[in-house]
C-alpha cells in the first residue's frame, strides 16, 4: 500500500510540475528504461573455479538438498556463461555443526579443486498450515496450504578459507485449490509438499543463486526539454540510450544564466548518472539543480537515490 501510494505521490507531482513548467517553456517527458540493482553479496568469480557442496547429514533425507545444490551449479553456468559441468557439485558429511573450521574448507576446496565453494547448509521445511481460499478465481469450498521453508547458504574462499557471504533465505511454497478432505490431513499435506520440494528445486536454486548476481529493474524516469532543437535533440539520444550524446548538451545547458534552463539540465544531468551506476555524483546534480531553481521533481528523486 505505502509503495502504491509513493508511485500515486511521485504521479501527482510530476503532471503538476509539468503543467507548472509548460507555462514557462519547460515540458517534461517519460522515458521507460532498465536500471542496475546491484547485487545483496558480492563474490569475485572472474578466473576462478567454483563448486558447490551438498550437505548431508546421518538420519536426515538428502534429496531436496541434493536437487537444489545441482539446479544451484546449473544456475550458477548459466548466469557465468560457463560451459556445462564447469560447476561440479559434490557431498560433504560434516555431521550436526553448521559451523566449519578453516583446515576443513581447505580440504573441501582440495576434493573439488575449485577456488571458490558454495556450501548448501540445509533446507528446513516447518509444519503447514491451511487456510481458506478466498480469491475471486478460487472455487468454493477450496484451501492453500502453505509450507515455510528455510535455506541456509554459505561461500567461503577454498584458499584462505575466508567466508565471502552467508545468509538464511526464507521462503514459502503453496499450494492451491485443495478441495479433498484427504488432502488436508497433515500426513498427505507432507507428502504433497515432498514432491512439491524436489519439484521446485529450480526455482528455490534460483532465489538463492540470484543474490549474487546484480539485476535489471524496469523504471519509468523523467526529463526536462525545452522547445528548441538543442533540448529535442538531447530528448532523441535519451531515448536512443546514447546518455554521452545527451549529456553534451545538457552539460552546457547547466551554465545557463537562466535558473530554470540550469535546473533542468542539472536535473537530467542526474539521471546520466543514475544510468552509469554513480548515484552520489546524480544526488550532487540534484543538489545543484535544487540551487538554481526549485522543481517539483527533484526531491522525490533525491529521496529514491538516498534509500
Amino acid at each position: 500500500m505505502n509503495i502504491r501510494k509513493g508511485r500515486l505521490f511521485w504521479f501527482l507531482t510530476v503532471i503538476l510540475s509539468g503543467l507548472l513548467l509548460s507555462s514557462c517553456g519547460a515540458s517534461l517527458s517519460t522515458i521507460r528504461m532498465e536500471v542496475r540493482q546491484p547485487s545483496e553479496y558480492y563474490v569475485e568469480t572472474d578466473d576462478r573455479s567454483l563448486a558447490v557442496f551438498s550437505t548431508i547429514r546421518h538420519g536426515e533425507d538428502s534429496t531436496v538438498n541434493v536437487q537444489i545444490s545441482k539446479a544451484l551449479s546449473e544456475y550458477l553456468e548459466q548466469k557465468l556463461i560457463l560451459p556445462e559441468g564447469s560447476v561440479s557439485v559434490f557431498n560433504h558429511h560434516p555431521g550436526d555443526t553448521l559451523d566449519y573450521d578453516a583446515e576443513y574448507i581447505r580440504q573441501l576446496a582440495l576434493k573439488a579443486d575449485a577456488d571458490i565453494l558454495f556450501i548448501l547448509k540445509g533446507v528446513w521445511a516447518n509444519e503447514p498450515f491451511v487456510i481458506e481460499d478466498k480469491r475471486a478465481e478460487s472455487r468454493s469450498g477450496s484451501y492453500l496450504a502453505i509450507m515455510p521453508i528455510l535455506s541456509e547458504v554459505s561461500v567461503y574462499d577454498g584458499i584462505t578459507a575466508d567466508i565471502l557471504a552467508s545468509f538464511i533465505s526464507k521462503d514459502s511454497l503453496v499450494i492451491m485449490d485443495l478441495v479433498s478432505r484427504s488432502d488436508l490431513r497433515r500426513s498427505r499435506l507432507s507428502t504433497l509438499f515432498y514432491q512439491y520440494l524436489i519439484e521446485s528445486a529450480g526455482e528455490i536454486a534460483e532465489s538463492l543463486g540470484e543474490r549474487f548476481f546484480d539485476k535489471w529493474i524496469p523504471v519509468e524516469r523523467y526529463l526536462y526539454y525545452f522547445n528548441d532543437n538543442d533540448w529535442k535533440n538531447a530528448l532523441q539520444f535519451a531515448n536512443s540510450f546514447r546518455w554521452s550524446d545527451a549529456a553534451r548538451i545538457w552539460l552546457e545547458k547547466t551554465s545557463s544564466k537562466d535558473p530554470l534552463t540550469s535546473a533542468c539540465a542539472a536535473f537530467n544531468m542526474a539521471l546520466v548518472c543514475e544510468v552509469s551506476g554513480n548515484k552520489k555524483l546524480a544526488v550532487d546534480w540534484l543538489d545543484f539543480a535544487s540551487k538554481r531553481y526549485s522543481l517539483n521533481t527533484i526531491e522525490s528523486y533525491r529521496n529514491y537515490l538516498i534509500k
